[in-house]
């Protein structure tokens, strides 16, 4: 495993999987993102979220499942960006204490077998990360805030 950081003219580069950043549309490389993605991040954030249909309702109903949805479902979404950027997926998350912010990518890399990851603009979590990612070969690669 190791830590990189990375100068702004690198941040769009290839070399992680995985790309996390706040979901904050006044930050500097939110910003960025949504410009270079051709306005992904604006334009799917603004949709509402769609109910289930009626038809699966009825089938959990009869079947008595019920819908499973993660912990940080409200705190977090994860896109496929690969034809955006030069990565496979783009996690942005809000509201999330540091600890909460550590489980969160440790549990998506993990899930998603990522073996890279870049953080945009929240380096101080890049200890924590190290710390709990230090049994497996995950690059971390990070941007300074700008």
């Amino acid at each position: 495993m190791s830590e990189n950081k990375l100068a702004e003219a690198q941040a769009l580069n290839a070399g992680a999987q995985l790309w996390i950043i706040k979901n904050d549309p006044d930050l500097y490389w939110w910003k960025k993102l949504d410009l270079h993605s051709k306005y992904l991040l604006s334009q799917n954030l603004r949709k509402p979220k769609k109910e289930h249909p009626i038809e699966i309702q009825n089938i959990l109903n009869a079947t008595d499942m019920t819908l499973q949805q993660s912990d940080y479902s409200r705190n977090s979404l994860l896109l496929g960006t690969g034809d955006h950027f030069l990565n496979t997926w783009l996690l942005l998350w809000e509201n999330l204490s540091d600890a909460q912010l550590v489980n969160l990518i440790t549990l998506t890399s993990q899930q998603l077998k990522a073996e890279s990851l870049r953080l945009f603009s929240h380096t101080h979590v890049s200890a924590q990360l190290m710390t709990r990612l230090t049994a497996s070969s995950v690059t971390i690669s990070y941007i300074e805030n700008v």
